[in-house]
């Protein structure tokens, strides 16, 4: 169970001390795949240390940026399409936002499992993800305009579905709050693990993804599009010039 740092690694040109990382650094491999950094931040860096270190019957359960749901970045991505197809990601749980006193990013659980066949009194769960949207859960403290908390009740609500799933079979959908996910369908969806693609989100009800974050997303997608454009442009013009011998 971890609380890592949210985002970290956005400052120095060294970023968080990826460039101190081994190029064979095991954490790195997952289901045999080789995967990337993400030079200036360190989430999935905390999610395969966190994996890396599991038994073979381990499990894990830490708190995330909600961004990294769904970020685009192609490192990011990578780390998140190799968790799904690695079969390791249980249950994720889109947490409502202002829980925290020293910061306003949003915040989501994640749960990975690294044997979901149905072993220690729990059900063969493999290809399958649970996933719960809490955003609306939660009150602000008495006398506060900036921090909320979550009540017991609401507390047992999240907890109750995940010990169904994992236990006693797959929880009725509930629309805009819980829901069962296969891999194919969030291989359609692109490995985005945001609950409310899956449970329906409410209408009006913002993902929590802040402003600045997903500016940065689009920003590091556009980048990536036009150099990949500026590949293509000079393999057209390479072709086009054997054609007519220029």
């Amino acid at each position: 169970i971890a609380n890592p740092p949210f985002n970290d690694g956005s400052k120095g040109e060294d970023g968080w001390g990826s460039s101190r990382i081994a190029s064979d650094d095991p954490r790195l491999t997952v289901n045999g795949e080789r995967l990337p950094l993400a030079a200036r931040n360190a989430n999935t860096m905390w999610m395969l240390h966190f994996l890396h270190h599991l038994s073979d019957t381990g499990s894990a359960g830490f708190v995330m940026a909600t961004g990294e749901l769904s970020n685009s970045e192609t490192s990011r991505l990578a780390v998140r399409q190799a968790l799904i197809e690695a079969d390791v990601i249980d249950c994720i749980v889109q947490m409502p936002g202002q829980l925290f006193a020293n910061t306003q990013i949003p915040c989501s659980l994640w749960f990975l499992a690294k044997n979901r066949s149905g072993t220690g009194g729990t059900r063969d769960r493999r290809g399958k993800v649970l996933f719960i949207d809490a955003r609306t859960m939660g009150k602000l403290f008495d006398g506060s305009r900036k921090q909320k908390t979550l009540a017991d009740d609401e507390i047992e609500r999240i907890a109750a579905m995940y010990r169904e799933f994992k236990r006693d079979g797959e929880p009725d959908a509930v629309p805009g709050f819980v829901a069962v996910a296969s891999t194919d369908e969030i291989r359609e969806h692109r490995f985005a693990l945001t609950p409310g693609r899956y449970v329906g989100a409410e209408v009006g009800l913002d993902d929590g993804e802040p402003f600045e974050e997903r500016l940065i997303d689009l920003k590091s997608v556009l980048t990536e599009q036009m150099s990949r454009s500026a590949q293509l442009s000079e393999q057209i013009e390479e072709v086009l010039g054997a054609l007519t011998g220029e």
